[in-house]
């Protein structure tokens, strides 16, 4: 059986990877380690996108790694088909819907560094309920990038979340030393990425059956405070949080039973589609699981083996697979 050892990186695409950058770089206290351009037949082949060209800028935030990804007017981004109707950014209970957990050490303090000035989901930040067991005490905010990715920033109290969150945190050597400082305390680094499921079995047979990860968590969210913050009604979801074996940044699924009307499906999804998101990770015995995949209900879901450049991913090799519900992983 082949394991998910690590998400190497969280990707979406956007517009303008460079004022996407400065937007990450000033609000949330991300620092941009590389920018690249990659183009090429190896591409167009993992991606499934004729033609595919793309500049990528890599940022880091404490442990973790955001790539911003730029389609050339050659494959150009597109809005996703299959949204509802909705504008760009999806509800919780959207197909396509998918965020990144950004822990803060002082949740309204690094609200107010940019994120307050955003285009908002959740009506303010919000502190969980003391009856949820696994949820209680926890502040968390939603809001929106430039490009309408939905974006969350999060505060755990002492007695919940990874040991990580609850240590001082180093403060970087880059110029501007003041803002390096506050920045470095406030925004510590990335928890999770949350996907939106419509069968939480069907996804757990995907990732913890069939990737290794381990099923640390579950739990059930609900009522007005859940309401506000998914800027949805009625809001009723179960999360289930997985684990990858080495550490870092998890996989948590959403599972919306309300608002009614379920999961709106997300239609064809594509590479260059303007909400796509995808999840890099490194995994043992990559031929072997590329081989379970063809031969499992999701082979027209995962795309051909390709010998990949120097500096593309943590390995040479990858492909790329959609999860039950449409989201993009890369596998290396």
């Amino acid at each position: 059986m082949s394991v998910l050892h690590h998400l190497s990186s969280i990707g979406h695409n956007c517009s303008s990877a460079s004022e996407s950058s400065q937007w990450y770089t000033k609000t949330l206290g991300f620092e941009e380690i590389d920018r690249s351009s990659f183009s090429g037949n190896w591409l167009a082949e993992l991606l499934q996108l004729p033609k595919a060209t793309i500049e990528r800028r890599r940022l880091s935030l404490g442990q973790e790694i955001l790539e911003l990804w730029q389609f050339e007017p050659t494959s150009p981004a597109k809005v996703s088909q299959g949204n509802g109707g909705q504008a760009l950014c999806p509800a919780g209970n959207d197909g396509a819907f998918q965020h990144i957990c950004i822990v803060t050490k002082d949740l309204h303090q690094a609200y107010a560094h940019g994120a307050d000035r955003a285009k908002q989901i959740s009506s303010a930040p919000q502190r969980l309920p003391d009856w949820n067991p696994g949820a209680g005490g926890i502040c968390a905010v939603k809001f929106q990038d430039p490009d309408g990715h939905p974006l969350e920033l999060l505060q755990f109290p002492p007695s919940k979340g990874d040991q990580r969150w609850h240590q001082s945190p180093l403060t970087k050597a880059i110029p501007d030393k003041d803002k390096a400082q506050t920045s470095s305390k406030l925004f510590l680094g990335l928890d999770h990425t949350a996907i939106s499921v419509e069968d939480t079995e069907r996804s757990l047979r995907f990732y913890r059956d069939m990737l290794g990860m381990a099923l640390a968590a579950q739990g059930h969210n609900h009522g007005v405070e859940q309401d506000r913050m998914d800027g949805l009604v009625g809001t009723d979801v179960q999360i289930s949080s997985l684990h990858p074996v080495g550490a870092g940044m998890g996989i948590e699924l959403l599972n919306y039973r309300k608002p009614d009307g379920g999961q709106r499906p997300r239609a064809n999804p594509q590479a260059s589609d303007a909400v796509e998101w995808r999840i890099s990770a490194v995994v043992d015995n990559l031929v072997g699981l590329h081989k379970r995949l063809q031969d499992s209900p999701l082979n027209e879901q995962v795309g051909p083996l390709v010998e990949l450049p120097p500096g593309f991913g943590p390995g040479h090799r990858a492909f790329q697979v959609r999860d039950p519900d449409g989201h993009a992983l890369l596998l290396y």
